[in-house]
């Protein structure tokens, strides 16, 4: 955040120079680009804790971020498909299987949108996906949300579509298993996006109600965690990676592996009924 957003817009100012004025507007232009309002509050902690810092350890006279006021409005809800929906939505043609097969995965390992992209055929393992890296346009190839690797079940049926995408690569068996016309780039995210929305339409969802019941991509992210918290309860973080530190340490170390092979269990139990439809 920093680095994208408070470099390009306050970078050259000196930091005795920042005043109070400059951060308001600096996070109304946030606020203009059309940005959430738990999002400018993150962008804007990324600086203002640095600034606190630096003014508590005497490198500056002035709290510049103190009185600043933070944003406040309802985060917007994901909303979820249903069971039915779903099961649907992969029975329907798609126009391109790379969107097929990201949807794919992210409903069946609740895996971002970045960290789909960001998958290498070396990641691909035979009951499970390495989870080491997450794309974006801005960053490139870096490290998760969280900073930790992970692994997430991985189905036979969505293994195949995955290995079927590694032998299309008109690069090789190199880089990214969602290729795009470039060999050192995935491809852009919004072929899963538009790919989604047109399945959506073909199963009978039109763009107003897909809209107004706030479905994405993201969705599936929240598909999968609300199937797998029905099942394992908090367990399911595990997969996610929306793991505390404390939860990290106790599930990381003895018992790794019989957890995961639980945790693969019930994956195989919601999906079961996959390999039809695929």
């Amino acid at each position: 955040m920093v680095k994208n957003r408070w470099k390009p817009a306050l970078g050259l100012k000196p930091l005795s120079d920042l005043t109070l004025l400059d951060l308001k507007q600096f996070s109304m232009s946030l606020s203009a680009e059309g940005l959430a309002p738990g999002t400018i509050n993150s962008i804007m902690l990324a600086g203002t804790t640095p600034l606190t810092w630096a003014y508590n350890n005497g490198l500056l006279k002035e709290n510049v971020a103190d009185g600043l006021m933070r944003f406040s409005g309802r985060t917007l809800e994901r909303g979820v498909p249903t069971p039915e929906e779903a099961h649907k939505l992969f029975r329907v043609a798609w126009k391109d299987s790379r969107s097929r097969t990201a949807s794919l995965v992210a409903m069946t390992t609740g895996l971002r949108a970045g960290e789909i992209l960001a998958l290498r055929p070396e990641d691909i393992g035979v009951d499970r996906l390495h989870i080491r890296h997450s794309w974006s346009p801005r960053e490139g190839l870096h490290g998760t949300k969280n900073g930790e690797t992970r692994i997430v079940g991985l189905l036979p049926v969505v293994r195949q579509a995955l290995i079927d995408l590694v032998e299309q690569n008109p690069h090789g068996r190199r880089l990214f298993v969602f290729y795009s016309a470039l060999e050192d780039k995935p491809m852009d995210k919004n072929v899963l996006l538009f790919g989604l929305r047109d399945a959506f339409v073909k199963i009978g969802v039109n763009p107003e109600q897909r809209e107004s019941r706030h479905l994405c991509f993201h969705s599936w992210r929240h598909y999968f965690s609300t199937e797998m918290a029905n099942r394992v309860g908090d367990r399911a973080m595990i997969l996610t990676g929306h793991k505390t530190k404390t939860v990290f340490e106790a599930y990381a170390a003895h018992g790794a592996e019989r957890e995961f092979l639980k945790l693969n269990k019930a994956v195989e139990e919601v999906f079961s009924g996959l390999e039809g439809s695929a």
